[in-house]
């Protein structure tokens, strides 16, 4: 009894709404700060929820690949697409399958996370060195992509429900930066959760990276809230998003200088209301 009042002593709650993150139109000094108090609690939770402990475990992303593999390996093949940008990259899984898949010669993974970049090059220099002359790996914001040496890029990969972080009255903008990194005739594909079919419902529950449940539910008419529930060995979190229907998420990323290919739903050409993951392919113009 001690040992597990301990342990729930240890569980921490961790708390965040997207939309507080950063305005890109406030003061920038207030922007960097707001930025980084959400890198800090993103770190934190990455390392204390249980993620990076999971991450740690190649046997069980490489089996989580598969769906990708058949997918955007294919889609990067058919297009010849020589350099590829992974934004919001986390450890590196889906660009050590591109680089085994594929023929691309040079494979950019960005994410703001710091110990996550740390992983995926340690990965990297373990496991896969015969891929480092292919693949680099950036601690960075996605909205800091200046100096990357390989830009424009042929295909870029917004991909694993990363979007939700970025506030509505943002995307505008950032849609418009990565225009700037693909080249004309380049592909842009953005994945996220169906976010259509968990506001026709109102909340779905769902198995989490990390082994455990969470709730995703429906708090206001652009709003949705993530709970990860708290064990013995992962802290509860709770984050507040805003998101883009489908048909939002189409108009903006065309207004920024692309057009709107094909949407895939569960990385299938068959629509499906009750789909979990839904991915939009775009063209730039």
């Amino acid at each position: 009894m001690a040992e597990a009042r301990e342990k729930a002593c240890d569980v921490r709650i961790f708390r965040y709404r997207s939309s507080q993150v950063f305005n890109p139109c406030s003061n920038p000094l207030l922007n960097d700060k707001k930025r980084s108090i959400f890198t800090k609690r993103g770190e934190e939770f990455y390392i204390t929820h249980g993620a990076l402990k999971y991450w740690a475990d190649r046997s069980f992303w490489i089996k989580r690949a598969v769906r990708e593999r058949f997918y955007f390996a294919d889609f990067a093949r058919q297009h010849h697409a020589d350099s590829i940008c992974d934004l919001g990259c986390g450890t590196g899984y889906l660009a050590f399958l591109l680089a085994e898949a594929t023929d691309a010669s040079c494979i950019v993974g960005v994410d703001i996370l710091k110990p996550a970049i740390a992983l995926a090059r340690r990965f990297l220099r373990d496991f896969y060195p015969e891929f480092e002359d292919r693949i680099a790996f950036e601690a960075r914001d996605w909205r800091t992509l200046e100096g990357l040496t390989t830009a424009p890029f042929d295909l870029m990969l917004c991909v694993g429900s990363s979007l939700h972080h970025e506030p509505r009255d943002c995307c505008d903008s950032l849609f418009i930066y990565w225009r700037s990194f693909v080249r004309k005739g380049g592909h842009i594909i953005i994945e996220q959760r169906n976010y259509d079919n968990i506001f026709r419902i109102g909340k779905q529950v769902i198995p989490t990276s990390y082994g455990q449940t969470a709730e995703i539910e429906v708090c206001g008419s652009h709003d949705i809230l993530f709970r990860y529930k708290a064990d013995e060995t992962h802290s509860e979190a709770v984050i507040y998003c805003e998101v883009l229907f489908a048909r939002e998420l189409i108009e903006r990323v065309q207004a920024a200088g692309f057009v709107h290919l094909q949407t895939f739903y569960d990385y299938k050409n068959v629509v499906r209301e009750d789909a979990a993951w839904v991915q939009f392919v775009f063209k730039a113009i």
